[in-house]
């Protein structure tokens, strides 16, 4: 089964765009880029078949810019 979930984003200018997943304790899971983005929104799709049952975090970094959000992965 291929679990996976979206993460929405806009921007307001043009960014360089690195989002990373990180388990309760603050740990890293994973990170991937998504490129350089033109101003505009955006979906982000993470795979989450490696990730366990639980809750999770998600930083999305544009030109120095954090912005963090919760994400619950249900199986």
């Amino acid at each position: 089964k291929k679990y996976k979930t979206k993460i929405n984003y806009a921007l307001a200018a043009d960014a360089d765009i690195v989002i990373s997943v990180y388990d309760v304790t603050g740990k890293e899971i994973f990170s991937f880029s998504e490129g350089n983005k033109p101003a505009g929104k955006y979906s982000a799709e993470v795979d989450a078949d490696d990730l366990e049952a639980g809750i999770y975090f998600y930083t999305i970094t544009a030109n120095g810019i954090s912005y963090t959000g919760k994400m619950t992965v249900i199986k």
